[in-house]
């Protein structure tokens, strides 16, 4: 990052805290809680709902990511509006962390920098829970490694054929080539997008014999699926994807 880059960012750390142009004193910085702001999330700066800045770390065999309707089931349950399918879905996620925490797994959410982003995107923001983290990747998204696996993953679909479809597709595409602690970690999707979950399931041999039928892929692949893709350069690269209720 250069010098230009760190003062704009700096910039917008504080603006996005304090609402100023001028750094304030010490203590109210100190005691200040930070929120999103529209401008900041253009610039990759975002914080969760304790005012804690989002930080990128490479994914463990721990991590769950998960998509904007997650975070929105999150949301509506905190406001105490949520309906009963979300309330659902809300202690299915519960019980999962649960499950892991009883297994020794330390447990955090991570959200793509697309899905940071989708989140706050100058409507009403909704709140990430606190201790979220931020995917990071290992190529630029302009190269044409990470172009040409994007690419396939528009073919196949995923997302759907709307005109917001390449959120989907660049949140998957971030997964391929995630930032990981160690080789054998394979990057973990959680979602109950049936526009994302059938098309990646068409890539598994297994989960491809259930021809789509959302409630046998939910029923049978309720630990995940993996899906291996092959990059410009011929390298496999895996996912899992777990297929929320």
């Amino acid at each position: 990052m250069n010098l230009v880059k760190i003062v704009i960012t700096i910039m917008i750390l504080f603006e996005s805290c304090f609402g100023l142009r001028q750094i304030p004193p010490r203590d109210q910085r100190e005691k200040a809680v930070c929120h999103t702001t529209f401008k900041a999330a253009m610039h990759g700066v975002f914080y969760d709902e304790k005012g804690k800045l989002l930080r990128p770390v490479p994914l463990s065999d721990s991590s769950m990511v998960i998509d904007s309707n997650l975070i929105k089931v999150f949301e509506e349950v905190r406001k105490g509006n949520a309906g009963i399918s979300r309330q659902q879905r809300y202690s299915a996620l519960i019980k999962l962390i649960k499950t892991k925490k009883k297994h020794g797994e330390d447990i955090h959410f991570w959200i793509s920098n697309r899905t940071a982003k989708e989140i706050n995107d100058g409507k009403v923001a909704e709140l990430i829970p606190e201790g979220t983290r931020l995917v990071p990747i290992s190529d630029s998204r302009s190269s044409d490694l990470y172009r040409d696996l994007n690419r396939e993953i528009e073919k196949l679909e995923v997302g759907g054929v709307s005109a917001t479809s390449y959120k989907d597709r660049e949140t998957i595409t971030d997964l391929f080539f995630a930032e990981k602690n160690n080789q054998g970690v394979v990057p973990t999707f959680v979602t109950a997008d049936h526009q994302v979950i059938r098309p990646l399931c068409a890539l598994n041999p297994l989960c491809a014999e259930l021809k789509g039928y959302m409630k046998l892929i939910k029923e049978q692949f309720a630990e995940g699926f993996e899906v291996t893709v092959k990059d410009l350069l011929g390298k496999d690269r895996t996912i899992r994807v777990i297929p929320f209720n």
